[in-house]
């Protein structure tokens, strides 16, 4: 038996009650993780502070960007145990139609820790094994960093890698990010580390200084453009940066989407934004689907 406990959601603005269970036996092809780490994202506080509904109902541990070590397997898990690994965010079921033909973001299987079903508010969780992400713990102690402290990974890293991804972002790119929050912030280096031309917008000045040691090329604050002028300075500087158009040529890039996309998302004029990748992302904003 482990000892293991969680903190429950009984109802929004209620405060958490702590709740004992036993993960004990995981079922097949599932896996007991001790949590390391669990990071608090914005979906958790709609959940808790505006009464988002939940899939599962409540009482219910919320959290799902985890990470931690696997402690007990079922069967056909068993090579997991003992290894750090991160919980995917949303763990499609891989067998359906949607997972096969490379769509598992919008599975109709899903399970979503902290939505779905028990989250990572806890000392332990039991979750598919299914998609775990290993942990090169060497790797990570070269870096300087705890498996704690790369929970966030689960989902604030992976919505903007899968934006980036989708949208086709490549070397030479023009990509321009609006809001350079927590996710928007990991949009700016990812679309870097693509080899984008990165431009974020936002209005907070301290946030764009923020981001511009961190991969922005450019970072322009909404507050003291207009319209015309914003558009204006992405150009000037996709037109310095011979920036590739759609089309392939680089002169004259074309302007910016004329409508803003959410706070985080990230646009880039090489192809459509899909700053939506993420299913919890996307569910909060049926305009962009």
């Amino acid at each position: 038996m482990i000892a293991a406990h969680r903190w429950v959601m009984t109802a929004p603005k209620a405060p958490l009650v702590i709740e004992a269970f036993d993960p004990l036996p995981p079922a097949a092809d599932h896996v007991v993780v001790a949590v390391a780490g669990c990071g608090v994202c914005h979906t958790d506080l709609g959940y808790y502070y505006d009464g988002v509904r939940t899939n599962h109902a409540l009482p219910l541990a919320l959290g799902h960007e985890i990470s931690g070590r696997v402690v007990a397997a079922g069967a056909g898990a068993e090579s997991w145990l003992g290894r750090a690994v991160i919980v995917p965010a949303v763990v499609a079921c891989g067998e359906c139609d949607l997972c096969r033909n490379g769509r598992p973001e919008i599975c109709r299987k899903q399970q979503m820790p902290g939505n779905d079903i028990q989250g990572g508010f806890a000392t332990h969780i039991t979750v598919p094994a299914r998609g775990l992400c290993p942990v090169d713990e060497a790797r990570l102690a070269a870096a300087g960093l705890t498996l704690a402290e790369v929970s966030v990974v689960a989902d604030a890293l992976t919505t903007p890698y899968a934006a980036v991804v989708r949208a086709g972002v490549k070397p030479g790119s023009l990509a321009i990010v609006i809001g350079a929050g927590g996710v928007g912030g990991y949009c700016v280096q990812v679309a870097a580390a693509f080899g984008a031309n990165v431009v974020a917008v936002d209005v907070d000045a301290a946030k764009l200084e923020a981001v511009a040691g961190y991969g922005a090329a450019l970072t322009l604050n909404a507050a003291s453009y207009d319209a015309k002028a914003l558009k204006a300075a992405i150009l000037q500087f996709a037109k310095d940066r011979a920036c590739p158009r759609p089309n392939g040529s680089s002169s004259n890039a074309r302007a910016p989407p004329p409508a803003s996309p959410p706070r985080g998302g990230c646009w880039c004029t090489a192809a459509r934004c899909a700053w939506s990748a993420s299913p919890w992302t996307r569910s909060r904003c049926a305009s962009r689907t």
